[in-house]
């Protein structure tokens, strides 16, 4: 291969990086505004009858709280320093094996995706469910659920590394059916809990997962 040769091949591999980071920023930004635009139709009431209907029917099921003890301890997987400690964890291993941009790509996207989710709530400003009482306190606004958003965004790209290293096969499967799995029943304590509209919780497990595949073609990606 010539020197010519070389640099052109250089040349089309930083052309295609920038081209997967500009698609990862219009993912986020795309994210961003759909989650906006959703919040600000959910306010007007359009969705209430069947989120009431669910919020309802989840507490007559258990009404004696007969599984709350299970409900709370899966609930605080999906909480700020449970997922900040995972991280913490998984960025850690990924630095001591020098695989910078993957560590970046962890700790960037978790970090972001929990202050865009703070951003929307105070813009969109939705109230949390007052349909039946709250089995836990909460504070702050309802929409989305930054249990849910985060927990997919994080387990989203902690899916993807761990199934990269994995040969197709069984492995990746249950890596991938895992992470769905642990992000379904997070979002689903939220509701259970009466903390958050099912709707507050389907808008985060998007937004999470839409986000973490943003920043994995900005980085993660590999050809």
């Amino acid at each position: 291969m010539t020197r010519g040769e070389r640099a052109t091949g250089v040349d089309g591999l930083r052309g295609r990086a920038v081209l997967s980071m500009g698609g990862g920023v219009a993912i986020g930004a795309a994210a961003v505004a759909a989650l906006l635009i959703v919040g600000r139709w959910l306010v007007t009431g359009v969705a209430m009858g069947v989120d009431t209907a669910i919020l309802a029917g989840i507490r007559r099921a258990d009404a004696g709280g007969r599984w709350l003890g299970v409900v709370t301890d899966v609930t605080a997987l999906g909480s700020g320093p449970v997922l900040t400690l995972l991280v913490a964890i998984v960025a850690g291993w990924l630095l001591a094996r020098r695989h910078w941009r993957d560590a970046i790509l962890l700790a960037g996207a978790s970090a972001s995706a929990g202050q865009a989710v703070n951003i929307v709530k105070a813009i969109v400003a939705r109230a949390r469910p007052e349909v039946v009482p709250h089995w836990i306190l909460v504070g702050n606004y309802s929409y989305p659920s930054a249990h849910s958003a985060d927990s997919a965004a994080v387990a989203s790209l902690v899916a993807l590394l761990a199934m990269r290293a994995q040969p197709p096969g069984a492995g990746r499967t249950y890596v991938a059916v895992a992470a769905v799995l642990l992000v379904g029943l997070i979002g689903f304590s939220r509701v259970y809990l009466a903390v958050h509209w099912p709707t507050d919780v389907l808008a985060g497990w998007s937004f999470g997962t839409v986000w973490a595949l943003g920043w994995w073609r900005a980085l993660g990606a590999r050809e």
